[in-house]
This record gives C-alpha cells, structure tokens and sequence, in this order.
C-alpha cells in the first residue's frame, strides 16, 4: 500500500536531506514543494497525511477521500491574495466601433480594466472625445473619428489602429442606430441610414479587420446585433431586418474563416439602458421614469440590462473561454426571446 501512494504522489514530492530514511516510529517522511508553502507528507498506518510547516500556515483539519485511506486538505485559492489573476486581454488590440456611448463605451472600459489596448471609434466627436477622457483612467485608449458606414473610414479605423497600437486581436462591431416608423411611414433615406450603419457598416469593418487576422491565423469578432433578430415588432420592420441580416451574415463569415484560427459570433442584447432609450422616451413626449415601467414591464426579468452587463457578455464570446464557439447568437435579453 505504501509503495503505491509513494507512487502516486511521486511528482509531488520533493525529499528532503536527512528525512529520507525510515524513522525510529516507522514513518517516512518526504516534503511538498508547491506554491510558497511547505507540506509535509507523513506515511503511517496506509494513510498519507500532509501538513503545512511554519506558524503562518497553519494546518486545516483532514478530509477523507473514499474508502482508501488517504487523507488531504481543502485546495488553497488559485491566486494566492497577494498575486493578482492574469488579465485575459493583457498586451491584446481591440477596435470598439460605436464605442462613445453606451454599450460600446462599457466594452471599451471592461476591456481597458482586462490589460487590451483599445481603439474607438464614432460620429460624434464631442462625444468621442469626452469618452477618450474618461477611458484613460483605465488604460490606453485611441479614439478615431469616422463613420462605418463610409468604406474610407472603415479602412481607416483598421489602418489606424494596427499603426498606432498593434495587430488587432478583437473587433467589436456595436455601432448601430434605431428608428421606429411603421414600414410605410419609413422614407428610402431613412431606410439607408439604419441599412448602412447596421449591416453595411458592420460588413466593411470585417472586410478590412479580416485580412490581418487571416494573415496572422488568429482573431475574434463579436457583432452586436439584438434580439429584434428573433423577435417581430410594430415600427420594427427595418431595424428588426438589419439585426436579422447581421446576425446570419456572422453565421456566414464564421464558416468562411473557421479553419483559419478565427472565430466570429455574435451577441443579442435585449432591452439595455444605454442615451438611445432616453432619446426614444423624450421622441415619445414620455416622461423616462413612466417610459421605463412600462418598458420592463414586457421584459420576463422585470428590468432594462446595464450596458456593463451586455459589455461582460462580450468580453465572454471574445475570450479563450468560449474557445470553442463560432457562428453562434448568444441571447443577453432577460428572458425576453425565451417566450
């Protein structure tokens, strides 16, 4: 019995110079080198006890495994309190499109807070700029001015970031506009707008972000779409088929890149309280806070999503730890589509 935990724990043990001999009590004695802690390990009686050497350590109470005698303490914490957890995005380029407000503007800052660099970009420069200002305090960040759906700046927003930051590891596609009209009340301009910015935009930054990322056999895109893809509306026609487009255009580019190294998905957010639901309560002449309960009221969760959430399920999709996902429609809309 004794040879085979010595067996088993062999890799674990380290001996120690004048402890390797048998005892005058019969117990062998070797030592456990792991982490910054000692253990040691006793063989008595067909049991493996270990224990922590030093008064800081104190030793935790045994716990028995199974019918074999043998003996172990609870798992210390991965990341002992005075060594903080690896970043996932640390020295990693990210382009947030949309990235002023927001949605965009929470994935910007969770990524910042992970160790990735990250670049923004959007119409608006006040905005913009106020967004940069408040995106330093967490790391380093590029803002770029520019529409996505101008194949110009499109190209800009990937030429700029690989100039000034690096490769780009992630592309998050979240600018996008909504209009609510009923079909017939749509004008063909408006019907471009929402068309361009949605799709078109989203379709050009993947044309000019991909190339790098085939060439290098690595990469992540997560595309915002919403779960207005699923889901038909009053006054949504438009909005609804730009979302639908976008989702099963990432279904497609998924499969065109999925032996290159690349993955690609997408993320449906529901409702989220982000300035474009303000916006729409005061178009409505709708006081917010009556707005909101109404709003809510529809949502199985019985509430809006913070941006912060939706920017975690991104930062999710555009991890190792959906390592294996492409091609998929991860739905973030408390309950909402489960109906």
């Amino acid at each position: 019995m004794e040879s085979f935990y010595r067996w088993a724990l062999k890799p674990y043990l380290r001996p120690v110079p004048g402890t390797g001999e048998e005892a005058p009590d019969g117990v062998r004695r070797s030592y456990i080198r792991r982490e910054r802690y000692d253990y040691r390990a006793d063989f008595s009686g067909g049991l493996w006890r270990l224990e922590t050497s030093g008064a800081a350590h104190r030793p935790a109470p045994a716990l028995a495994c199974g019918d074999h005698g043998v003996t172990r303490r609870p798992r210390k914490p991965i990341f002992p309190p005075t060594i903080p957890a690896p970043m996932r995005f640390g020295k990693q380029v990210v382009l947030v499109t949309g990235g002023s407000s927001g949605i965009g503007l929470a994935t910007a800052q969770a990524f910042l807070t992970e160790g990735a660099k990250v670049a923004i970009s959007a119409r608006n420069l006040p905005r913009l700029r106020a967004a940069s200002r408040s995106l330093r305090t967490f790391g380093d960040v590029l803002p770029i001015r520019g529409d996505v759906s101008k194949a110009t700046d499109a190209r800009r927003f990937a030429l700029e970031t690989e100039r000034r930051l690096g490769p780009i590891d992630v592309l998050v596609n979240n600018a996008g506009i909504w209009i609510e009209k009923d079909l017939a009340a749509f004008t063909e301009a408006e019907y471009d707008r929402v068309m361009d910015i949605n799709l078109k935009g989203a379709f050009l930054c993947m044309k000019y972000v991909l190339p790098g990322m085939v060439k290098r056999r690595r990469g992540v895109i997560v595309n915002v779409a919403s779960d207005s893809a699923f889901l038909g509306a009053p006054g949504s026609a438009i909005y609804g088929a730009s979302k639908a487009g976008l989702l099963l255009m990432t279904k497609c580019v998924a499969l065109e890149h999925a032996r290159d190294g690349i993955r690609v998905n997408a993320i449906c957010p529901g409702e989220v309280r982000t300035p474009m639901m303000e916006a729409d309560a005061r178009r409505l002449g709708v006081r917010f806070g009556e707005y909101y309960r109404r709003l809510a009221a529809r949502i199985p969760m019985g509430r809006a999503a913070d941006p912060d959430e939706i920017a975690r399920s991104i930062l999710f999709l555009a991890s190792d730890e959906s390592s294996f996902m492409t091609g998929a429609a991860l739905s973030a809309d408390g309950g909402s589509t489960a109906r």
